[in-house]
């Protein structure tokens, strides 16, 4: 959080399950909007940070372009997931048991 302050600012006291049902209440919200959403790229923070090095970018700006990469080279997550499949942000549990239950909404709501 300290090397990115807009991350911080609007994250920083949120839980990680919390983060992922808002994610996927967005996407949700966006499919909604007629946006099609097909996959969610996870971002580890020791990976981003060298390809922010690598690129030259700043980390503050680069996360969209890092995550179309990843979606490019097939590293991203297909979002929503099947049925009876595991939840894409990665706690083992069912979808449906997991985010999948979480209303649309849009991410930075009150």
């Amino acid at each position: 959080m300290e090397r990115w302050p807009e991350l911080a600012e609007r994250w920083a006291g949120v839980a990680h399950p919390d983060y992922c049902r808002r994610i996927d209440a967005h996407c949700k919200w966006l499919r909604a909007q007629a946006s099609h959403v097909r996959a969610v790229a996870p971002i580890f923070v020791d990976d981003y940070t060298a390809w922010c090095e690598a690129s030259d970018t700043d980390p503050e700006d680069g996360r969209a372009r890092y995550a179309a990469e990843r979606l490019a080279e097939g590293e991203a997550v297909p979002w929503p997931p099947r049925r009876n499949e595991a939840c894409w942000c990665g706690s083992q549990r069912k979808y449906k048991k997991c985010c999948g239950p979480q209303p649309p909404g849009p991410m930075h709501r009150p």
